[in-house]
């Protein structure tokens, strides 16, 4: 017995000694400030997209890499990444109230030569003369899509489109001396020598357009996955100065604090315009920022590109969102076939508890779709075998069986 319980001590002794093993995601988070950046550029103009050296990394407890050893690339940048490796620090990881050492792996890509900007005359320009804007496009998929512009003389608006936090516009002001300072690093990077655009040869990404007017003089640049078309990483630098400047990070993907943030700002809560935010920030998981938009006094009835709401919320959000909305009274919008039409979004979304909510607060079980077709029809439609896809899974066949169930019960007609 005194064999057994020494051997099971040193196995938990050797347990709590153990290294933990963190994510890449986890090491990319805890890089110190001031740290290189995560990539070096080839001295080939030609390489492949995608390409890139992966390493498994040791950190000790201040944050310094002890080790790097190349797993997975070509071998002709194991050396140029395991230098890069070595030379990062990364602020401290803790476990159980102490820092620790950690293992893990790191990617590093690898973008071609790149190609410098042309010598051209930086123009000059007054304060009011002056303005800086970024837009971030489209992607096939959730890309975050929005636009920031800065005057020079310190106006700022944000403009929310799609797949962010807040999809609003807000004007602040920042310091133009602040602005000077960016003007200067756009001197700097000779911004008006730059191409017009640099496109990767790849598919389905978003584009990040960056332009800069100083009086008659503008120019914009295009960056489209650029650092794979020879971009200088000074273009990157500058995007990532203008939404430092502007504090854009907080609309994009910030929480409740966005409301602060908007009273601040001397944000109308009570206007129409302030509705339609709503209805465009509504996303999974945006319950708490809806109910504190609402409880501003945000009407939960405003729609985005004629979508009301609470339709938006039955077919593409969850039911946190959607408690909130019926328990402000999106129901009263003064359109009647909201009723209808948040039925019908609920029916289209698989989404049982949603549809059983909506129909508690008065939505209407006979609701129809323009063309003509009823809830209830639409309902056992999606039941046929051959429209669910094997992927969804049994579960998912089950939820519209109970929509067509909850509809019956409410005695929908076909």
């Amino acid at each position: 017995m005194a064999g057994i319980l020494a051997a099971l001590s040193l196995t938990r002794a050797a347990q709590a000694d153990e290294t933990p093993l963190v994510d890449s995601s986890e090491i990319r988070e805890h890089l110190a400030p001031g740290s290189p950046p995560l990539y070096f550029n080839s001295d080939s103009a030609d390489v492949t997209f995608g390409e890139a050296v992966s390493l498994d990394i040791a950190i000790d407890g201040t944050g310094s890499v002890t080790s790097a050893k190349p797993s997975r690339g070509d071998d002709e940048y194991y050396e140029r990444a395991v230098q890069l490796a070595m030379s990062l620090h990364f602020r401290p990881f803790e476990r159980g109230g102490r820092d620790v050492a950690v293992t893990g792996p790191l990617t590093i890509p690898i973008f071609p030569r790149t190609r410098p900007p042309a010598e051209r005359p930086f123009p000059r320009a007054s304060a009011a003369e002056t303005e800086i804007s970024i837009q971030h496009t489209a992607c096939y998929g959730t890309c975050p899509i929005y636009t920031v512009t800065i005057g020079g003389d310190g106006r700022v608006s944000y403009d929310g489109g799609f797949n962010v936090a807040f999809a609003g516009r807000v004007e602040e002001r920042v310091d133009p001396a602040a602005v000077a300072a960016l003007i200067e690093q756009f001197r700097a990077a000779q911004f008006f020598g730059l191409e017009d655009e640099y496109a990767a040869e790849v598919t389905d990404l978003p584009s990040t357009v960056l332009r800069l007017r100083l009086g008659k003089a503008e120019k914009k640049v295009v960056d489209y996955a650029g650092l794979y078309d020879g971009m200088p990483p000074t273009v990157v630098a500058l995007e990532r100065a203008v939404e430092h400047l502007a504090r854009s990070a907080r609309w994009v993907s910030g929480g409740v604090e966005i409301v602060d943030d908007l009273r601040a700002a001397g944000w109308d809560f009570q206007a129409p315009a302030a509705a339609g935010a709503l209805a465009c920030s509504i996303r999974p998981g945006a319950g708490p920022l809806v109910g504190a938009l609402l409880a501003r006094g945000v009407a939960p009835t405003g729609s985005c590109r004629g979508i009301f709401a609470l339709t938006l919320a039955a077919q593409y959000s969850d039911g946190d969102v959607v408690d909130r909305l019926l328990a402000a009274g999106a129901l009263d919008a003064p359109s009647g076939d909201q009723r209808q039409r948040a039925v019908i979004a609920a029916v289209r979304g698989g989404k049982p508890d949603i549809l059983a909510a909506i129909l508690r607060r008065g939505g209407d079980p006979d609701a129809r779709e323009p063309e003509g077709d009823s809830a209830l029809a639409i309902a056992r439609a999606q039941t046929a075998p051959d429209q669910v896809p094997d992927w969804l899974g049994p579960a998912y066949l089950e939820d519209l069986k109970a929509i067509v169930a909850l509809l019956e019960a409410a005695g929908a007609k076909p």
